[in-house]
């Protein structure tokens, strides 16, 4: 016996109200796989995307101009005030 074949045979001796419950409950497993692989072609599409304009962009070499990057990220860096650290005079 198969195990439709004893779901059928249990479901058949359930009253009509509980096979409806039960069919929304199927309808709701349904539901959650297809969720799942399009949440898994989603991360995977977007793992791809990622992937290729990483890419992309390392075959522009955009930091090559760079000598000492050190020096570059200083002369480029824009310090601002964090909020709530204010210098108050007291």
């Amino acid at each position: 016996m198969t195990t439709l074949d004893m779901i059928t045979s249990h479901v058949a001796r359930l009253p009509e109200a509980l096979q409806v419950e039960l069919l929304h409950y199927v309808l709701f497993l349904e539901q959650r796989i297809v969720h799942n692989q399009t949440a898994r072609q989603t991360r995977e599409e977007r793992h791809r995307s990622l992937a290729e304009s990483l890419e992309s962009a390392a075959r522009l070499h955009p930091f090559q101009g760079i000598s000492d990057p050190v020096t570059w990220q200083r002369d480029i860096r824009q310090d601002r005030p964090l909020p709530g650290r204010e210098e108050n005079p007291c």
